[in-house]
């Protein structure tokens, strides 16, 4: 219980910040725009996007570095933790699905939809847990990711049904970013189990070269991106410069002179 408490606590993490986001920011945005179709369906397809964009390298990093940051921190004798948090990636992508589109099937007043996703949650979700559970605590770290990822994706045609925009344009947004961490998760993977394994490294070491890990998976990312969806990662760019101009904005002020 110990091992599956912590493993559970590590994979939530992400979702946590992601749920807060949600609720503080597309709820009111929903609500007020939900009367205008056009708008409605562009800016949830925006938010689904760029939750989507955001949540996708955390899952995918967690399946290649959950193991050896447990290990790391923890110490071996919570290898089974650090296993079971890897098996537990798709909470936070379910999750990450299951706010963007709650929120905005909220927003539009038709929050008796989000009952189907919790019968769903429990429906698949026990069968699931029985059916693995003979595979230890990595089965069941990969039955709740499984259901998690279920509930999402059907929350995600339930919200389109509402906010009204085609499958089509659902899958358009959504594609460029799971292509492109595929190709990124490809490249990273073998790289830490058969080269690197920075779990045998002492700590700082070790952490070190998870650091260096996670920069190349996102360089790799953010490169299979611009190949995938050039307007996406115009996006991304203009969102990077805007904050950096932000940051350091203020300190040029400062060390200009006067």
């Amino acid at each position: 219980m110990g091992q599956f408490r912590y493993a559970y606590r590590i994979a939530s993490l992400p979702s946590l910040a992601v749920v807060v986001i949600c609720s503080h920011v597309l709820f009111p945005a929903f609500s007020r725009i939900s009367g205008d179709s056009s708008r409605f369906r562009a800016a949830f397809l925006r938010a689904l996007g760029w939750i989507w964009f955001a949540a996708l390298p955390v899952g995918a990093l967690s399946i290649v570095v959950g193991q050896p940051v447990v290990v790391l921190l923890l110490g071996e004798e919570w290898r089974s933790a650090g296993a079971a948090t890897a098996a537990m990636s798709g909470i936070g992508l379910g999750v990450a699905l299951c706010s963007a589109t709650a929120e905005a099937i909220k927003g539009a007043g038709r929050s008796s939809l989000l009952n189907w996703m919790t019968a769903l949650s429990l429906v698949l979700g026990l069968p699931l847990i029985v059916l693995l559970l003979p595979f230890g605590l990595v089965g069941v770290g990969i039955a709740l990711s499984a259901t998690y990822l279920v509930v999402g994706f059907v929350s995600v045609e339930l919200a389109r049904s509402v906010v009204g925009t085609s499958r089509r344009e659902t899958v358009a947004c959504l594609w460029p970013t799971t292509l492109s961490a595929v190709v990124a998760f490809a490249v990273l993977l073998p790289l830490e189990r058969l080269v690197i394994r920075s779990d045998h490294y002492p700590e700082l070491p070790g952490l070190a070269w998870i650091f260096g890990e996670c920069m190349l998976f996102l360089l790799v990312y953010i490169g299979a991106l611009r190949l995938t969806s050039p307007s996406r990662y115009r996006s991304v760019r203009d969102v990077v410069e805007r904050a950096l101009a932000k940051v350091t904005g203020p300190a040029r002020r400062m060390v200009s002179p006067s």
